[in-house]
């Protein structure tokens, strides 16, 4: 055993089993706010609820013990915001939402769940960083399992591209069906991609006039025959598109010249 204290945190190293004598417990402080300068492997409890410090998808933070599993990163990170608009698709109103700015401090900040896929951090200042959202998979039976309920119809949010900052940008945190009017040659591409093990991006992009100019498509697309699809040129077509790594997409020539 070990002990290691700076200014304001005081831990113990452990390196072999602790066994506690008869009527003797081990306490944790109900503490309000999160220890400053963690350490992967801490537990701490925060107003009630126990709290392990661990790194997800490379980025460190204080993970909610018991049933909640699922979670979604977001990161603001590419500038400033007082609002952050969140689309998880955890299908969940049971959240913990860890929020760290972008010298890796966790700070509190309000925060609105709008429905189980979506939730609004309200800052009193525009500020860059991260967001881990944590939610319950169903509920806890008896022995401490989760349960699920069936699922219900799937409710999307609809991003108008060419009214955004980058139009040309599918960017996967704001929606999951995506209209697009071609008005000359034009570059695609998709950012904020989830590589979570076992978590696929999916989503539908409806292109008007697309076969009036050039529309090239981001890579590592693999089409039906492996062809390109041509798209109509006075009209409107629907495509699908999902990858299961984040890398590799599956294209999907899903309607065309719909009227």
């Amino acid at each position: 055993m070990s002990l290691n204290t700076t200014a304001d945190t005081k831990y113990i190293k452990l390196f072999s089993p602790v066994e506690f004598s008869e009527n003797t417990h081990m306490v944790r402080y109900n503490l309000t706010e999160f220890p400053t300068n963690p350490k992967i492997g801490m537990d701490c409890m925060v107003k009630g609820m126990v709290y392990s410090y661990t790194q997800l998808d490379g980025y460190e933070f204080w993970m909610p013990s018991g049933v909640r599993r699922n979670y979604y990163i977001h990161n603001q990170d590419k500038f400033e915001s007082d609002t952050w608009e969140i689309i998880h698709n955890l299908n969940s109103y049971d959240l913990t939402i860890n929020i760290f700015d972008e010298d890796n401090v966790s700070i509190s900040a309000q925060y609105k769940i709008i429905d189980e896929n979506n939730v609004v951090i309200e800052f009193a200042v525009p500020i860059k960083g991260r967001a881990a959202i944590f939610a319950t998979v169903g509920n806890a039976n008896d022995e401490g399992f989760p349960t699920y309920t069936p699922l219900r119809a799937i409710r999307e949010v609809k991003v108008n591209m060419d009214s955004t900052e980058n139009p040309n940008v599918i960017d996967l945190n704001k929606g999951n069906l995506y209209l697009k009017t071609i008005t000359e040659n034009t570059t695609l591409s998709v950012i904020n991609i989830t590589t979570i093990q076992n978590t696929v991006n999916t989503f539908i992009l409806e292109l008007t006039n697309g076969g009036n100019f050039t529309v090239s498509w981001w890579e590592n697309i693999k089409w039906d025959e492996g062809k390109t699809p041509k798209l109509t040129k006075d009209g409107t077509d629907i495509l699908g598109f999902y990858t299961h790594d984040g890398v590799n997409w599956r294209g999907v020539y899903m309607s065309k010249d719909i009227k």
